[in-house]
């Protein structure tokens, strides 16, 4: 969470890259995808994993359910805002 842009893309990036994981998650702007690392930083995996579940329930709602989209996607939306409220935000 303390490194800074020049650390991320001069020695962590390239060790990412070179591990072979996630080769097209990480093939964008190095800052932009050091904002996207430090921004994922600030939550929990407990709150990340809950959030997936909540668009998941979403998805199969939104494929399944004769409710209209907005619906959906606005009660996802309030769930996912309730959540990251109560939920701790450190790992």
């Amino acid at each position: 969470p303390r490194m800074n842009a020049n650390d991320f893309q001069n020695r962590y990036l390239p060790a990412l890259q070179n591990s072979g994981a996630w080769p097209n998650l990480l093939k964008g702007h190095p800052y932009a995808l050091f904002m996207s690392f430090s921004k994922a930083a600030e939550f929990s995996v407990s709150s990340l994993k809950s959030s997936l579940s909540l668009l998941l329930d979403a998805e199969f709602r939104l494929k399944s359910s004769p409710l209209p989209m907005h619906i959906v996607l606005e009660e996802m939306l309030i769930s996912l805002i309730r959540l990251n409220q109560s939920l701790p935000s450190n790992p």
